[in-house]
Formats: C-alpha cells, structure tokens, sequence
C-alpha cells in the first residue's frame, strides 16, 4: 500500500507529459520549444526559459562527501527493497502455486473417491440385479409349479369322476383328496403371489440404482473436469513463480552491455554561454551512440516525452519508490509510453546526444530520486552494478 500511495503521490507531483509516447525506434526529434520538461526534480537544468542569472556557489570538499554519503546510504536501501521485494513476489507467487497443487490434490481424492463410489454402487446394482434374476426365475418356477398342481388338480377330478362311473368310491376318501389338492393349489398360488411381490418390491430400487448409477457417472466427469483446469491453473501458477523467481534481485546497471564509462560528477558545475548555470545532479553514462539504455528495476515509465534541454527523455518510477530519469536519449524503445510497466533489463531507449547535448559526445544523463524527492549522487549505486558484472 505504501508504495502504491508513493507512486499516485509521484506521479501527481511529476505529472504525466502530452508529448509523444511510444515513438519510432530511431526518431531523433530537436523540438524548439520544451513543454515536457520535469519540474521537480529537474534533469539538472533550470525548466524556466529565461531564469535569472545564478551565482555560482563554492562547492566544498565536505559537500562532495556528503553527497557521496548520502547517494551510497540511498544505495543501499535501494537495493535493499529491490531484493525485499522480489522476494515477497516470490513468496506470494509460490504460496499461490501450493494453494493451486492442494487444489489439484483435493480434485484427485474427489475423483478417486467418485470412482471407488461408482465402482461400489455398481457392485451393488449387479447383486440387486441378480437377486432380481433370481426373483423371476422364482415366479416363473411358482407360477410352473401353480400351473402342474392346476393341471394334476383336474386330472384327479377327471379320473375320480371315470371311475365312478365304474364303482363307487368311499366318501371320505374323496373328501380328503379334495381338501389336498385345495392346499396344494392354495400354497402355490401364495408362493407365486408372493414371487410376483417381490419382483414388483424389487424393480423401483433397480431403476433407483441404475439412476444413481447414471448421475454417478456425471459426476466423474465433473470430477475428471474439475482436475483437469486444477492440473491448469497449478501450470498457470508454476510459470508465474518462475517468472518472479527470473525478475533481477538486484539493481540493474542502466547502459546495456560494457562499452560505457563515467566519473563521479555530482555537483559539478554546468555552464551555458559561458557562464554558470547549475550544479550537475547526476551522471553522465558515455557509450556509443545508440547503444541500449534499460529499466534498472521494476516499475512504470512516465513523462516520456521530448524537451528542450533533456531532449528525448523518460522517467521510470521503481517498485523500491525510486524515480530514475533518462535524458539525451537518441531515440524511444518500442514500447516506451506513460504507463507502461518495464521488468529490470528491458530496453526503454538509446543513447544519443539529444537537447542540450547535441555535439557532444553520445551518453545518457541519468539521475536518481529516492522515494521521487531530491536527486542523489548515483555514483555509489552505479559503481555496485558495474563491479558486479565485471565492468570494473
């Protein structure tokens, strides 16, 4: 949040510039007036077109060690936020990445827990469907059984009936015989009655089951869907931690490449026509014309425009709450415009000899502003980055 509030305060205090944005890769423009000058901080020449006339200070030996001071305190703790906050980037992308491989675990139980589901309720329709088979294959033996008894019934009453045509039978005797076939008739309709109750009793919960079965099956898809777009955003979350973990820990030196050299001229006076104008506020990085100039961290591109004196310019306010400006540029990086979000290392111009510059020898004027206040000595900062990389 602090640097959020740090960079809508710097950017109100900078403003943001009307001149061209994004422009040609080799566009060298000399406008005649400067309407996107900075102000403040300044790229170390008055904004105002016709300032009254500065005496030029006495600059002490104890000035030129303060500032030295004080611009190797602001490199340490530029540096010092850089990696802090490449490192809570990583944290943050990585605690992402596990929640997204807990997601995907949680969707391979859900779907090994679906499909032990389904398998078991399969099992259970197959004995219900069995039991069914055997419900039937019951009636079917009741209702054959029913059908002999039936039919031995009206044999014995066709056989009685003959034979008493031929002599006469006891009474009772046929009496008794009634009364079995009777009991026999009854019992197998009760079992056939009883078959046909079970196999009606028993048919809802077969279609109950093959319904679930069916609804089950759904469902695995869902859970094979689901893990599929878990097994995609764990990806999605694996390229984000491995794009933090590429971003530079460290502050990155702003000439591309070890064709480039420098002094300590902080402070140095600045004289226009021969007389004093100011007292330099930053660095002059010389380096063949045209050689890259890149973001030295993370940050937004702002008051990318064209001045009188700064010529093609740029600044770049840092996630660490660093604005860094670029000047004498020879031309804009395609991408340079208001806004745009540079990752450190990503070329934003080129060297040249724009503004107030022209003639000289090609190099960038480059400055540096903790927390988007007064410039400091960038020295110690640049002297870090090129020992660092063996430029030293």
């Amino acid at each position: 949040m602090r640097r959020v509030v740090l960079l809508i305060v710097a950017l109100g205090l900078f403003g943001v510039g009307t001149a061209a944005g994004a422009a040609p890769a080799q566009m060298t423009p000399e406008p005649t007036t400067d309407t996107t000058e900075v102000q403040p901080p300044d790229d170390g020449d008055p904004a105002e077109p016709d300032p009254p006339e500065p005496a030029e200070p006495v600059i002490t030996q104890q000035d030129v060690s303060s500032a030295r001071s004080i611009g190797e305190a602001a490199a340490l703790e530029i540096r010092r936020r850089i990696a802090a906050i490449a490192s809570e980037r990583v944290a943050a992308a990585v605690e992402i990445r596990d929640l997204e491989a807990g997601a995907v675990e949680t969707s391979r139980e859900n779907l090994v827990g679906g499909t032990y589901a389904l398998q078991e309720s399969g099992k259970y329709l197959d004995q219900i469907q069995f039991s069914y088979r055997e419900l039937v294959d019951n009636l079917i033996a009741a209702r054959r059984d029913y059908a002999t008894s039936l039919l031995y019934s009206y044999l014995q009453e066709e056989n009685l009936s003959i034979e008493g045509d031929l002599e006469t039978k006891d009474g009772m005797e046929d009496a008794a015989s009634d009364i079995y076939l009777e009991f026999v008739l009854n019992e197998k309709t009760e079992q056939m009655v009883e078959s046909q109750k079970q196999l009606d009793g028993s048919s809802p919960a077969i279609l109950r089951l093959a319904d679930e079965q069916g609804e089950a099956r759904l469902d695995l898809d869902d859970l094979r869907d689901l893990k599929i777009v878990a097994q995609k955003r764990f990806a999605e979350s694996q390229v984000v931690v491995n794009g933090a973990t590429a971003l530079a820990y460290d502050w990155q030196f702003p000439v591309s490449g070890d064709g480039y050299n420098f002094i300590d001229s902080f402070l140095y006076p600045r004289y226009a026509n021969g007389k004093y104008d100011h007292a330099h506020q930053g660095a002059d990085i010389f380096a063949p014309y045209g050689t890259p100039l890149v973001a030295v961290e993370r940050g937004i591109l702002f008051k990318v425009g064209i001045g009188r004196i700064g010529g093609i310019k740029l600044w770049v306010l840092g996630e660490s709450g660093t604005a860094y400006y670029y000047a004498h540029m020879s031309a804009f990086a395609d991408i340079s415009a208001n806004g745009v979000l540079v990752e450190p290392g990503q070329v934003v111009g080129f060297v040249g000899d724009s503004g107030n510059a022209r003639g000289t020898p090609p190099h960038v004027h480059f400055e540096v502003h903790p927390e988007a206040g007064k410039a400091v000595n960038p020295t110690a900062i640049l002297r870090y980055a090129q020992e660092r990389d063996g430029n030293g």
